[in-house]
C-alpha cells in the first residue's frame, strides 16, 4: 500500500487553541467529547484503487496545539443507552484570533443551541449538498475514489477550493503602540481645544463689537431727537 501526499499544513507554523464551551451531559456513561485535528489530504493505493483519506490527530481535550491552516472537527453528544438528547459538530479552521459562535443542537429529542467562544478556531461554513456533491465530482475527476471514513469531501472544498489555509496563513495585523495611540489622541485633543479658544475669542469680540454698536446707535437717536 503506497501513500502520495495531496495537501498539507503540517509544516505550518504550530499555535494554541481552544474551545470554551458548556456542554450539557445528560449521562456520563453516554457522554462523549472528540475531537479531530486534519492536517493533510493523501492518495492511498489499495486493491488496485486510489482513495483520497486524510492525516489526522484525534483528541479529547478541548484545549490542544495544532497548525495554522489545519482544519478541527469538535464534536459532543450526550443522551441515554437509547435516546440522543444533544449532538453537537462543528468545523473551524486553525488561525489567530478569538471568535464567537453558535453550536447548533443536532439531536431531535431536546434543542439547547450553544453559544461559545475560540481561541485561534475561526468556525466554518455549513456546506450544502451541492457543494459537498461538487467536491466529491472534482475528486473523481481525478481518478480518486472519496474515503468513507474521513470527510474528504469537505475537507477538498475548503482547503484545495476555498483556500482556506491559505488565508488563515495570513499573519493578523499588528496593532499599535498603545502609548503612540495615547500620544496621537493627546495631540488631537490639545489641537481641538486651541481651535475651540480661538473660537470662543472670536464670538467674545463679536458680542463686544454687538454691544459697542448697539450703544452708538441708541446715542445716535437721541440726538438725531
Amino acid at each position: 500500500m503506497s501513500t502520495q501526499e495531496v495537501f498539507s499544513v503540517e509544516g505550518n507554523r504550530v499555535v494554541a487553541c481552544q474551545l470554551f464551551a458548556n456542554f450539557p451531559v445528560r449521562n456520563p456513561r453516554h457522554t462523549s467529547t472528540e475531537v479531530k485535528v486534519y492536517t493533510s489530504l493523501v492518495v492511498i493505493e489499495k486493491g488496485g484503487k486510489r482513495y483520497l483519506a486524510t492525516r489526522k490527530r484525534q483528541l479529547s481535550s478541548l484545549v490542544f496545539s495544532a497548525p495554522v491552516g489545519a482544519i478541527v472537527s469538535i464534536e459532543h453528544q450526550t443522551g441515554s443507552r437509547h435516546i440522543l438528547d444533544h449532538a453537537y459538530l462543528k468545523f473551524f479552521v486553525v488561525t489567530d484570533g478569538q471568535y464567537e459562535v453558535v453550536l447548533k443542537d443536532r439531536a431531535s429529542s431536546l434543542r439547547e443551541d450553544l453559544k461559545c467562544t475560540t481561541i485561534n478556531l475561526r468556525p466554518l461554513e455549513e456546506l450544502g449538498e451541492l457543494e459537498l456533491a461538487e467536491a466529491e465530482a472534482e475528486i473523481r475527476n481525478r481518478g480518486l475514489l472519496p474515503s468513507l471514513y474521513d470527510p474528504v469531501k469537505a475537507l477538498w472544498h475548503w482547503w484545495v477550493k476555498m483556500r482556506v489555509a491559505d488565508l488563515a496563513a495570513v499573519q493578523p495585523q499588528q496593532p499599535a503602540n498603545i502609548d503612540e495611540v495615547i500620544a496621537e489622541l493627546e495631540k488631537q485633543i490639545a489641537e481641538k481645544e486651541k481651535e475651540l479658544a480661538a473660537l470662543k475669542t472670536k464670538l467674545e469680540e463679536l458680542r463686544r463689537l454687538k454691544s459697542v454698536s448697539g450703544r452708538i446707535a441708541s446715542i445716535a437717536s437721541i440726538e438725531v431727537k
